[in-house]
């Protein structure tokens, strides 16, 4: 009754600040205190009623009170008549991970404010597959719908014919490692859609990866 804890090994111990036989016979709600308003909770427990693996990442609190995040893997276990005996828990403390998570989603949110603010265009390319990421304000640009397809080829139709070469010159160097993977360009485009003529000043930086 209750799905007691009958055993923990020292990885939850230093995990959690509390030693085994503080937790043994008790259910692990303990671990989120009265922080119970979590969607993952109702989610997980669904999964222990239906005798289900499952995965969650939970917001838990050691014995000392400091918060952390808890990523926890639970499978079933069963007898040999198939009857479910009890469940395996593997946590992991992935705290770390959820404040890197946080602090880019928070940087993200800035930067985007500040795009709107500026009525600046954002894009990324990905060479290798060609793939091309361009938000409303790079399609209107190009004189495009912000629902419109684009890839590579669409950026180059799009340009001046009097700019084109010296405009894929300046990309071409800057994906060449040896190209310093900066540059900073002007060029007019030929809207794809409108026909209108528009000055672009462009600012783009290039990652490598390894190898």
């Amino acid at each position: 009754p209750d799905n007691p804890i009958i055993f923990v090994n020292p990885g939850f111990e230093r995990m959690t600040g509390y030693a085994a036989e503080e937790v043994i016979g008790n259910n692990c709600r303990f671990l989120q205190r009265g922080d119970r308003d979590q969607p993952e909770l109702d989610e997980l427990r669904a999964a222990i009623n239906t005798g289900r693996e499952h995965r969650a990442i939970l917001r838990n609190y050691r014995k000392d009170g400091e918060p952390f995040w808890n990523e926890v893997r639970v499978s079933p276990v069963y007898d040999e008549e198939g009857n479910l005996a009890n469940f395996v828990g593997v946590q992991d403390d992935v705290t770390g991970r959820k404040r890197a998570e946080e602090a880019l989603e928070d940087s993200e949110g800035r930067l985007r404010l500040a795009v709107e603010a500026t009525g600046l265009g954002t894009w990324d390319f990905f060479p290798a597959t060609g793939e091309l990421r361009w938000d409303e304000r790079c399609k209107a640009v190009f004189g495009l719908p912000p629902d419109a397809e684009v890839d590579y080829e669409t950026f180059l139709a799009g340009l001046h014919p009097d700019d084109r070469e010296r405009a894929e010159r300046v990309v071409a160097r800057a994906l060449d490692p040896t190209g310093g993977g900066r540059f900073d360009v002007e060029y007019r485009t030929v809207g794809l859609e409108d026909g209108v003529v528009r000055w672009v000043s462009e600012q783009a930086e290039v990652e490598f990866g390894p190898g």
